[in-house]
């Protein structure tokens, strides 16, 4: 089968079955919303094409639907996150006073992925920053405020710094903040 072929192929089975909505894809049949990860998964299996060729066709396609390049990003959906700690690092924590190593371990990772979330929300929504306040108000949905400036000793250029901001801060500029909230809505109920 030529590549043509399976272009029409899973292109027709696209437009039967699917449709985007608020730049996520969205079956047609009962409403439900269908993150780009499975849609993949689905279609190679189906008609048993490479994933890079099936990737690269519901690309063309969901671009064809009027959407971007960052909202295609935001419709793929999650992505895995692999973990791996040993035992000298268990050891490590517990030599510094921590008794319950694993708890702080889980901690840290739980922070780390945290702070990978919100860069990637970031990421998302580069494209529809246009001003620097604009980032800055988006930052503060992610929990992080600049600090003053300050001059670095060495060549005395201008530093900023980025520090936490507390849980009704976030959860008011979340609230008030309409990038933020577009960005929400067309991530669907999940």
């Amino acid at each position: 089968m030529e590549d043509f072929e399976k272009e029409q192929e899973i292109t027709r089975y696209l437009d039967k079955y699917y449709h985007v909505k608020e730049g996520v894809f969205i079956i047609k049949y009962d409403d439900t919303q269908e993150w780009g990860f499975n849609l993949l998964q689905y279609l190679v299996k189906i008609f048993n094409h490479e994933v890079d060729f099936t990737q690269e066709v519901i690309k063309k396609w969901y671009f064809s639907k009027g959407y971007d390049e960052n909202a295609y990003k935001l419709s793929l959906g999650t992505k895995r996150i692999n973990a791996v700690w040993s035992e000298e690092r268990i050891t490590d924590l517990q030599r510094y006073g921590i008794m319950d190593a694993e708890a702080e371990l889980i901690k840290l990772l739980s922070d780390e992925i945290a702070k990978e979330i919100d860069a990637q929300i970031l990421k998302d929504l580069r494209g529809q920053i246009k001003k620097k306040d604009e980032f800055f108000e988006l930052l503060e949905c992610v929990g992080l405020e600049p600090t003053q400036t300050i001059y670095n000793p060495m060549n005395f250029s201008p530093q900023k710094g980025f520090i936490t901001t507390s849980y009704e801060r976030r959860e008011n500029a979340r609230k008030n903040n309409i990038i933020w909230n577009y960005w929400v809505r067309a991530r669907g109920p999940n």
